[in-house]
């Protein structure tokens, strides 16, 4: 009888979300709902964006519409900067094109590869909602630019906004296996509603409320966004299989790296007093505001990789290397503006000779910083591989001082437990080869006459 190992192998493509397959009319109905509000979405959005360009390169009076459109205070700021309105307009319109064409493009893959399958379909709808409408009001503004020019179709548009902001949500709050987890969550879809209501459908003063009090409108989308990661968290812990784990990895690290730098540079932009209402916004906006659309791209990255090829690479690998190095990241950079910035209160200016002392330190602490981070992690986050790797190098000292065979086999079927843990564990040792026969010995007496 003969061992064997059973290599485990990659789930199939209906196994991997866990819902049931769509077929016939209901499927039908489900990709021509995706192919309406793909062709819809982006028509309207290539629609405005002439109408874009003219609002952004013109200056606003009264109440502005979006975070894209400036006051004549903030046009003087731009020019006074030296700033073109006209280069300002093209590069907000590259970006969303851009993070459009990531986002419907994935959405159309998942679409093409997967349709069948109610978790996938869903997913390639929000991801193209999301693309075209999900942060019109705090970049390219199509939906006032239509509303200005055909108060139906911004209407529309706004709508199909409203539609994505249910739809992100309720996707992270069922993935990966489509089944509400937990049954509160439907509660949690309805609290994105108010933030993202038409201008006309919305409570008298909400909008105004929340575009006045900046902070606090950013405060509470973070509250709503982190209740994504609790629910996906939740779901890996206490429901989630083997398989389903790895999808949750997948989106909850592209999620979490473009969520988290959006929220940094928010967070820095509030540090420096940026906001829509402030006469500087205009030359923040195209460094801040874009560097955000970008980080969001990582989203349907993301969700691409999760509901199509979620075994090909090694996610927990990509999550210890962003823990890492994000927290490297983050420790030097504050290592380095406390310093400057005790240095400036200290002395009054900036001292060249100190930046540099501190640049040379920081340059010292990285390597070290590294490695220690390195052991920190994997003894919070990864013990079982932590632990591992020590056994295995203990076991790499003994097997150089022990003699005793016995011994020695004992020694490594503790050791492939410890590390492995497999279900059943056996060992062949192969024996001593077996004595050549000894040569014939030769006799003394002759050989008899025949």
């Amino acid at each position: 009888m003969k061992d064997t190992l059973a290599h485990a192998t990659e789930p199939s493509r209906g196994a991997r979300t866990g819902a049931a397959r769509l077929k016939g009319a209901p499927l039908a109905l489900a990709r021509g709902a995706w192919i309406v509000s793909t062709v819809v979405s982006l028509g309207l959005l290539v629609v405005a964006i002439p109408l874009v360009y003219q609002q952004i390169i013109t200056p606003q009076t009264g109440p502005l519409c979006a975070d894209s459109r400036f006051s004549p205070a903030q046009f003087a700021a731009l020019h006074a900067a030296g700033v073109s309105p006209t280069s300002l307009a093209v590069e907000i319109i590259v970006v969303q094109i851009f993070t459009t064409l990531v986002y419907v493009g994935v959405g159309a893959l998942i679409f093409w590869r997967r349709s069948e399958n109610g978790v996938a379909l869903f997913a390639a709808t929000a991801l193209v909602l999301a693309g075209t409408t999900f942060s019109d009001p705090h970049w390219l503004g199509a939906s006032c630019a239509l509303r200005a020019a055909w108060p139906a179709a911004g209407l529309l548009f706004e709508l199909l906004g409203v539609v994505a902001s249910l739809l992100v949500p309720a996707f992270f709050y069922t993935f990966p296996s489509g089944r509400w987890s937990p049954r509160w969550g439907p509660l949690l879809v309805l609290c994105w509603i108010i933030p993202t209501l038409p201008r006309a459908l919305e409570p008298p003063g909400v909008n105004d409320f929340l575009y006045s009090h900046w902070g606090f409108a950013n405060v509470t989308a973070g509250l709503l966004f982190a209740s994504l990661f609790i629910a996906q968290i939740y779901r890996y812990r206490r429901i989630s299989t083997p398989e389903e784990r790895v999808q949750t990895k997948w989106v909850v690290l592209g999620s979490g790296l473009g969520l988290g730098a959006a929220a940094a540079i928010i967070a820095g932009g509030a540090f420096r007093g940026a906001n829509p209402t402030s006469p500087s916004w205009p030359l923040f906006l195209p460094f801040w505001g874009a560097a955000i659309q970008v980080f969001f791209t990582l989203i349907p990255i993301s969700f691409g990789i999760a509901l199509l090829r979620s075994h090909l690479f090694d996610v927990d690998q990509l999550i210890n290397r962003v823990l890492v190095y994000g927290s490297l990241t983050g420790v030097l950079a504050l290592f380095y503006f406390g310093v400057v910035v005790a240095l400036q209160r200290l002395t009054g200016q900036t001292q060249p000779v100190l930046v540099v002392l501190t640049t040379l330190a920081i340059a010292a602490l990285a390597q070290p910083l590294r490695r220690a981070l390195q052991r920190g992690i994997d003894r919070r986050f990864y013990r079982r591989k932590y632990d591992a790797a020590r056994t295995l190098a203990a076991f790499s000292q003994t097997l150089r001082q022990e003699v005793d065979l016995a011994q020695l086999r004992e020694n490594l079927l503790e050791v492939i437990d410890e590390t492995m843990q497999p279900q059943r564990l056996s060992l062949w040792l192969r024996g001593a080869p077996p004595a050549p026969p000894a040569p014939p010995v030769p006799t003394s007496e002759p050989a008899a006459d025949t």
